[in-house]
């Protein structure tokens, strides 16, 4: 064997040796023999101590080179030899050696400096004299271009203290009226010079530079005028650096258009863009790295908006470039308290700064452009670009409604605002804001959307007046109602349509006012007597509305008192009002009533649909008198269907499904039967289906059935939507498998489905009654990180554990 040979198991020892992180090697003075002798390197008396760059931020140490590594009784002459390569003249580590020291070009003398003022900064007031000695010792030392971000701009290093105490000076010098001394460099020229030698840290433009001068701008706002214009001045010209530093275009200029963004590119922070000012701004600065010190930064750039705002006739360009990225944005005003001496301005800037910033736009004479708003522009109605971002509002809107997420539906409404052309947001979305504000029992609100759909220009249609009812009717709140109704009637002009009578009639029934509901169904049918030509007629839509609502209350005694009306109208009853109505009996077990029905329909030659199949196989399925054949029954009443041209629709096999499993003795075998007859009919399963499925497994605790249904709905590509899961990871929380219901919610995540409160609850719980707080924090964070929760149900528990691990609610 000529070479090594390393065993598979020592390689893996020696492979997870090297993945440790070991402290670094030191080098030491190379081998010249192994017997006992005195170093032959000893200092000379008398010789001067030349120090290296790294001695500026690292003392001297005592040498110990003398003493010897190893001690030998004796030695190998051949070892003597092989090590004899390593005592080169010039002293060079061995050809492959890691650790050697850096061969660094001797600087004679030029640190000391440096180190001298390190030592003078020490104190608490240095003197513009040492200032002045430092900046010049800096200037000296670094003028080799290649000398870059030496430790002696490190942490704790001269250059920041050199330039924190720069900036203190310029500031009481300033503030005093006293003259600097001359050689004494200003902020922006003191951050000039770090920026060419490489050693302007990220953190130093923050804490060192734009902070302590925007407290001092702060401090002596109420000073003299001259004060406050140098200061500001300064931290402009620190800005305009910065901004060329780290911007999109390269290199120094005097002109602040040539630095800043253009108001063109801003447009990209509207609506599809983040809400995070602190993304909006660095959105901007390419060249700035990933740093703990953004937060601060972006910061110091609100805080600068807050000065420079208050010159609205002449407004500043990075005045006007931040008033472009601060609407509706978040601030993350927590993290500004160690930054600001004073907590009014925090207090000051909530809610404060999108409508100074939409201020300060609306009165420069050129607002910030947008390529929606050119003269080729199609118009607004048939703009592909407005109607898809109207859809987009449309659906967001719908969303908070039906969590009943009220400031969220207020943000929507200041970012539509902003992110349409003028002269407001299209008339369908203004109409869903009002239906929204309402329906969310805010009336201010919806009064405000009111204005500016008037003050716009635009006339409000049947459409905004049927927006508000059907509002009120959401909130069942039946004042509100008559109030809309009756300034609608006596102030708009217009003549009441179909569907504002609809939304009127159901909405005082659902509100509890059930003998108001009815005369206005009768109001409804006395005005088209009287004008038959403007006032709408009557249809079975609105008894078909009308005696659903009264049915939703519970006033099933009324329906009565509603077909009697529509007959007087000839309004002939349809497949839908007979619906209706079966179903009520049916659920209610009122069979006699039911059969009724069904000889009316009969009577009248109303057709039954596959809903009032539906209905019938409910109450047959579900009833407890059914016999145990129910599994040959349910296929051969699926079968009899499909012969007579009245095909089971999914919803009917979900129907049926659900009455063979929620009845008092479940029955899981004709549940199955019909399932097959689903398959056999080639349509796909509902993720409703699987979820009736699944509810039946956890609540009988056969969690073999739920893993057989999972591989069943693996097996066949089935869909599965937002509930689904949430019954996954509930039905495994409750049964204390967390393991399985941690598997579940990550698969969730994966296909970036965010469960529910009540499902994150339940395991987080789950997880801390069996003592595994590490997997509940896990947990925590998996859904903090992807996104709010839906619903309401179990969001107070949620948040609740969730801040005892230091998660903070948005």
């Amino acid at each position: 064997m000529t070479t090594p040979h390393v065993c598979l198991r020592c390689r893996h020892s020696l492979s997870l040796i090297r993945r440790t992180h070991l402290p670094p090697l030191k080098y030491h003075r190379p081998f010249t023999s192994l017997t006992h002798h005195k170093a032959q390197s000893e200092a000379k008396p008398g010789a001067a101590h030349i120090p290296r760059e790294d001695d500026i931020s690292n003392p001297p140490r005592e040498d110990t080179s003398a003493e010897p590594r190893w001690s030998l009784d004796s030695h190998d002459p051949f070892l003597e030899r092989l090590f004899s390569s390593s005592t080169s003249s010039k002293g060079a580590p061995a050809r492959g050696a890691r650790h050697g020291p850096a061969q660094r070009r001797k600087s004679p003398g030029r640190g000391q400096p440096l180190l001298a003022v390190r030592v003078q900064l020490a104190g608490k007031e240095p003197t513009e004299a040492v200032l002045a000695e430092g900046w010049a010792s800096v200037e000296a030392f670094y003028d080799d271009t290649a000398r870059k971000r030496d430790k002696v701009g490190g942490p704790g290093g001269v250059t920041r203290d050199l330039l924190r105490a720069t900036v203190a000076r310029f500031i009481t010098n300033t503030t005093t009226g006293i003259e600097g001394k001359e050689g004494l460099p200003t902020p922006v020229s003191a951050t000039a010079s770090l920026t060419r030698y490489g050693l302007m840290r990220e953190g130093y433009w923050a804490e060192e530079t734009l902070w302590p001068l925007l407290r001092a701008i702060n401090t002596h706002s109420q000073g003299g005028a001259s004060t406050k214009e140098v200061l500001t001045g300064e931290m402009l010209e620190v800005w305009k650096l910065f901004f060329s530093t780290y911007g999109a275009t390269s290199g120094t200029t005097a002109e602040w258009t040539a630095v800043l963004p253009s108001a063109e590119s801003t447009a990209v922070v509207r609506v599809h863009f983040s809400r995070s000012f602190q993304t909006r701004f660095f959105h901007f600065l390419p060249r700035f790295p990933p740093s703990r010190h953004a937060q601060a930064l972006a910061l110091a750039a609100v805080a600068t908006f807050d000065i420079l705002s208050q010159d609205s006739l002449d407004p500043h360009p990075l005045a006007l470039f931040l008033a472009r990225l601060l609407p509706y944005a978040d601030l993350a005003l927590a993290a500004a308290q160690p930054c600001l001496s004073d907590g009014r301005i925090l207090a000051s800037w909530e809610g404060d700064m999108t409508p100074r910033a939409l201020a300060l736009l609306a009165s420069t004479s050129s607002p910030p452009p947008d390529e929606r708003h050119n003269a080729s522009a199609p118009p607004p109605d048939r703009d592909p670009k407005i109607l898809g971002l109207r859809d987009l509002f449309l659906k967001r809107l719908s969303r908070a409604v039906e969590r009943r997420d009220l400031p969220r539906a207020e943000r929507l409404w200041l970012e539509a605002l902003s992110s349409f052309p003028p002269p407001s947001p299209p008339l369908p979305l203004l109409n869903r804001f009002l239906q929204a504000f309402m329906a969310l029992r805010r009336p201010a609100q919806a009064i405000g959307v009111w204005n500016t759909l008037v003050s716009s220009g635009q006339v409000p249609s049947q459409a905004s007046w049927h927006a508000l009812l059907d509002g009120c009717r959401t909130a069942r709140d039946g004042d509100a109602i008559e109030a809309v109704w009756h300034r609608m009637v006596s102030e708009s002009g217009l003549v009441p349509d179909a569907a504002c009578w609809t939304a009127r009639i159901s909405g005082l029934v659902g509100a509890g006012r059930a003998e108001a509901g009815l005369r206005a169904l009768h109001a409804m049918g006395a005005a088209h007597k009287t004008s038959p030509t403007t006032a709408p007629r009557p249809t079975t839509e609105i008894v078909n509305a009308s005696i659903s609502a009264l049915l939703r209350a519970a006033r099933g005694d009324a329906c009565a008192d509603v077909l009697r009306w529509a007959s007087g109208l000839s309004i002939r009853p349809d497949v839908v009002t007979y619906n209706t109505l079966l179903r009520a009996s049916v659920r209610g077990e009122r069979g006699d009533e039911t059969q009724a029905l069904l000889a009316d329909m009969e009577s009248r030659a109303i057709a039954p649909d596959i809903t009032t199949v539906t209905i019938l196989l409910d109450g047959l399925f579900r009833s407890p008198s059914s016999s145990s054949s129910a599994e040959t029954s349910a296929t051969a009443l699926l079968s009899s269907l499909t012969s007579a041209a009245l095909p089971p629709t999914p919803h009917t096999y979900g129907t049926l499904i659900s009455a063979l499993l929620q009845r008092r003795e479940a029955n899981l075998p004709a549940a199955r039967a019909v399932l097959a007859h689903m398959s056999a009919q080639k349509m796909a399963v509902s993720p409703h289906i699987y979820t009736i499925l699944l509810t039946h497994h956890f609540s009988t605790g056969d969690l073999a059935g739920v893993s057989a249904l999972w591989a069943r709905i693996r097996l066949e590509g089935g869909v599965v939507d937002h509930v689904l899961w949430d019954r996954f990871v509930e039905g495994y929380a409750r049964a204390g498998e967390t393991g399985l219901a941690r598997q579940f919610l990550e698969r969730a995540a994966r296909k970036g489905v965010v469960v529910g409160w009540e499902a994150a609850s339940l395991l987080v719980r789950s997880l801390l009654s069996q003592g595994d707080r590490g997997a509940a924090e896990e947990v925590v964070k998996l859904v903090v990180q992807g996104g709010e929760g839906r619903g309401r149900r179990g969001e107070e528990g949620f948040w609740a554990v969730a801040e005892e691990f230091g998660f903070r609610r948005p």
